[in-house]
């Protein structure tokens, strides 16, 4: 019984060796080298995996050096990422963190700081120095602006028409027409009021019915209260607005419409 199992080992372990021999010599490893082929397996898939990321930083002389730089980053974080969701061992989050580290966040971080100190150090590419970011600064600035809008609004009567369109039954003619009138009595602005369903607002009694006037102005149809301007020099209608409007946004909007060229506002 003994020699039986004897026998049935030494079967075994040749067996064993055999398939390790066939293995080893196909890779060309030699007779006496040990070698485990699921080992040897798992080492080539990590081999594999390491020659789709760059191994070392390589110089970049031209764009496209600039641009394959940026996409190895970019691919090495999303294999990254993906393998840390579909296989959420520890080693593989961590591995995912400290990748998006320190080649995402910390050089976002630096980016961001240099960016700043470009924009102190260089006068013609800081914003805030014609639209101030701080609280005092957008208060001198706004202090500013309102003062320049004063004194252009003061000057309106010289070139253009202020016309008012509305009907007596809107309540947004109703609740814009007082504020109309105050914006006029504020800056000694004339204003042409044309009613076009016949009835009169208090605030400006001195209506004239419609005319033909909304159709000379293009704004039959369109929704009331209307606030047209007319360029009396350029014989031009630029409208200002349609609708209820606050003080501050009408001053602003004749302001942009008389005073700044398109394109300039910002």
């Amino acid at each position: 019984m003994a020699g039986r199992i004897i026998v049935l080992l030494l079967v075994l372990c040749s067996n064993t060796a055999f398939a390790a021999k066939d293995h080893c010599q196909v890779s060309n490893l030699g007779w006496h080298f040990y070698c485990d082929p699921e080992k040897e397996a798992e080492e080539e898939t990590k081999k594999e995996v390491k020659k789709e990321l760059p191994q070392s930083v390589p110089a970049l002389n031209s764009p496209e050096d600039y641009l394959a730089r940026r996409d190895a980053i970019r691919k090495e974080l999303q294999w990254k990422a993906a393998r840390a969701v579909l296989e959420p061992t520890n080693e593989n989050i961590i591995d995912y963190i400290r990748t998006q580290r320190d080649k995402a966040l910390n050089p976002a971080n630096v980016f961001t700081e240099k960016w700043k100190r470009a924009i102190w150090t260089t006068p013609d590419l800081d914003y805030s120095l014609k639209r101030p970011v701080s609280t005092i600064g957008k208060q001198v600035w706004v202090d500013k602006q309102n003062t320049v809008k004063a004194k252009s609004i003061h000057k309106l009567n010289e070139r253009y028409g202020v016309f008012f369109f509305y009907q007596s039954t809107c309540i947004y003619c109703q609740r814009y027409a007082p504020i109309l009138r105050e914006f006029a009595n504020k800056h000694g602005v004339k204003v042409m009021a044309v009613t076009l369903d016949g009835g009169i607002l208090p605030s400006f009694p001195d209506s004239v019915k419609d005319k033909g006037q909304s159709m000379k102005f293009g704004i039959a149809g369109k929704p009331v209260p209307a606030t047209i301007l007319f360029d009396k020099e350029n014989k031009k209608i630029i409208p200002v607005g349609f609708g209820l409007m606050a003080m501050d946004e009408l001053e602003n909007r004749i302001y942009m419409m008389t005073q700044v060229e398109e394109g300039n506002a910002y």
